[in-house]
């Protein structure tokens, strides 16, 4: 990047564009794209019996909690978006929302997500029951999920969140690396990024870089990086460890995606981390 930067061929800017835009072509042919037009293609005589019952409005009314769930999701990952089907699911969410748990609010949103039905309405009255605080069969994975598509879904509760960023600052070291990589990346997209939650992120990450660094993929780094850029965390403290011991070292396992993601985590860093431009100078090379 570096050297056709000062070669003159292209601007910074104008590479890592390229990248990520190569990037989402090529994830937009794998998943979505091509799922929304198989969606569209796909007659409805044939419909397997158990997807034509869950996409059924009339059926709907009828759910219990868990086929509910399993209906969204079902319907989301094939990117339905009836607006008759998605006001069904809406209504029968909240006439069993007191039986629901929070592993069906997780699926649950993870469907709605996939299909962008942004129903604020619901969300709210979802999350005001505090399922978590009632269910102890919540894993500290549904809670990443849930966070994690509340911000895909651009609802933005800082009770909600700050509820969710407690829970998992309690269970934190039980959690997967890429769960704790997506809850960064979701609190700092819902602009949460004063919440003690981050803190305590920053010294699980770098406490698992000195004695679990093989769970720091490039997928993982790839997100904690650019959720702590975001939010305005550029000590130098947590970057260089985190650089020296697990980037810079797995660096030939990083897509050229990944790079361009992390090199633009360091590039907002600026002048307050000046390791950035050795950094960046590996990565030209």
């Amino acid at each position: 990047i570096m050297r056709s930067v000062r070669s003159g061929a292209k601007s910074a800017s104008s590479l890592l564009a390229d990248a990520l835009r190569a990037g989402r072509e090529g994830q937009d042919i794998c998943t979505g794209r091509a799922l929304a037009t198989q969606a569209r293609r796909r007659k409805p005589q044939d419909r397997s019996p158990l997807e034509s019952f869950q996409l059924d409005p009339r059926q709907v009314q009828h759910m219990s909690p868990h086929v509910l769930s399993g209906a969204v999701a079902s319907a989301g990952s094939n990117r339905h978006r009836g607006e008759t089907l998605w006001r069904a699911y809406s209504d029968r969410a909240l006439s069993v929302q007191e039986r629901l748990t929070v592993h069906d609010l997780r699926v649950m949103l993870k469907g709605y997500a996939d299909a962008s039905v942004r129903d604020s309405a619901l969300f709210r009255k979802l999350m005001a029951s505090r399922l978590w605080r009632s269910d102890k069969q919540a894993t500290p994975r549904d809670l990443a999920s849930i966070a994690v598509n509340l911000a895909k879904l651009g609802f933005v509760d800082r009770e909600t969140f700050s509820e969710i960023g407690s829970a998992v600052v309690d269970r934190i070291e039980a959690m997967d690396a890429m769960d704790l990589a997506s809850v960064a990346n979701a609190f700092s997209r819902a602009g949460c990024c004063e919440h003690e939650l981050m803190t305590a992120l920053k010294a699980e990450f770098q406490s698992r870089a000195k004695s679990r660094s093989k769970e720091l993929t490039p997928a993982v780094m790839t997100l904690t990086l650019n959720a702590f850029a975001v939010c305005g965390h550029h000590e130098p403290s947590f970057w260089k460890p985190l650089l020296d011991d697990v980037v810079l070292k797995q660096l030939p396992e990083y897509t050229l995606t990944q790079a361009a993601l992390v090199a633009n985590a360091i590039g907002r860093c600026g002048e307050s981390m000046p390791e950035a431009r050795s950094a960046l100078e590996t990565f030209a090379e």
